[in-house]
């Protein structure tokens, strides 16, 4: 048995491995760049109900400018009214913080006392105890970088800003060159699917931006009628941790429940404690209900995979935007790759039978 291979299959199979070479290299040194995009879209998508509608009153442009600029007022406002209470008690905090860190080793002390038998455990306290102090000894060098912080997210903010704007403007003949490039019998397919991902990621925004809010005031309310300190701080925590689906609720609640039991306790933590483990089931049952599932439409165990897999290979970034992402693979497969498959599969066992 002979193979030829032809010319022109030499070229397509170096011209597919150029490609993926050029693509490799785009996505490893251009990473940052897209995520930025990809961000600037989903925020897009976010407000493009608004936008459509007050198109419909005046120049498409016009009407993304006067949402910026209400958003904008908004974030200053918010800004005004938080900076400077959440300054000051993050500022009393690192002030305090020797004494809570002496406090802590305190009661690591008497736990390994009264667990002294437990080699194990005792050992872990003490990883625990070094972990938090080595973690209270690198804020100074953070803090003195924060201005540099403040001013790349701010910048990168302009950013999307920018980016989502002219994605707004000009999404309407992008979605008709890319439903163009699809068979006659298959652009009505296509154009569902956009519309799909256009409402699911901007359910998603909407949702997440009302979840954010509401645990920041929640947590900032019930902290000050328990009497913890850093409340306003701590709502603060609770609602920018919400960005992180799912694992941000339990960042701000060992927030919480860390500075109540350093600052006021064994009884003031189990205060705490109740009162997010009661947020938590409530915050579960209604706004990640209403988001996931209602929104969404992912189940939590799919939620959790992405959120840690999105943590696990970009960080922070990585979590924040792996919900949208896992969305946008979850509607690709559902409505492109598991039809071509039973297209494929359907006509191997049409073949198969044929020959038979």
């Amino acid at each position: 048995m002979s193979i030829r291979i032809e010319p022109h299959t030499i070229w397509l199979a170096a011209g597919v491995a150029v490609g993926l070479a050029v693509l490799w290299v785009v996505v490893s040194r251009g990473l940052p760049v897209l995520i930025l995009l990809f961000i600037a879209i989903v925020f897009a998508e976010g407000i493009r109900p608004l936008v459509d509608w007050m198109g419909r009153l005046m120049p498409r442009a016009l009407a993304i400018l006067l949402i910026y600029l209400v958003l904008v007022l908004i974030a200053g406002i918010l800004i005004w009214l938080l900076a400077q209470p959440v300054l000051s008690q993050a500022t009393l905090l690192i002030d305090h913080l020797p004494d809570y860190i002496s406090r802590l080793q305190h009661l690591v002390k008497h736990a390994e006392q009264g667990l002294g038998s437990n080699v194990q455990f005792s050992h872990q306290l003490q990883r625990a105890r070094a972990d938090l102090l080595g973690f209270a000894r690198s804020l100074i060098p953070r803090l003195i970088h924060l201005p540099l912080l403040l001013f790349g997210l701010f910048f990168e903010a302009l950013t999307i800003l920018f980016m989502a704007y002219f994605w707004l403007t000009a999404v309407q003949r992008l979605k008709g060159f890319v439903v163009g490039l699809f068979p006659p019998e298959a652009q009505a397919e296509a154009s569902e699917t956009i519309a799909e991902l256009s409402r699911k990621l901007g359910g998603y925004v909407r949702g997440v931006a009302v979840n954010m809010v509401l645990a920041g005031i929640v947590v900032w309310i019930a902290l000050t009628l328990l009497g913890v300190p850093y409340a306003i701080l701590l709502g603060v925590v609770a609602g920018l941790t919400n960005l992180i689906p799912i694992v941000g609720t339990y960042i701000a609640a060992i927030s919480g429940i860390g500075v109540a039991l350093l600052a006021g306790g064994l009884l003031k933590a189990g205060e705490v404690w109740v009162f997010y483990i009661v947020f938590q089931q409530l915050q579960g049952a209604v706004i990640q209900t209403y988001i996931m599932r209602e929104t969404v439409k992912l189940n939590q165990l799919t939620t959790l995979f992405a959120t840690l897999l999105g943590g696990a290979i970009l960080g922070v970034v990585g979590a924040v935007i792996a919900v949208p992402v896992a969305v946008i693979v979850e509607v690709m497969v559902r409505r492109a790759l598991a039809p071509a498959v039973r297209r494929a599969t359907g006509a191997a066992g049409r073949t198969s039978r044929s020959q038979a």
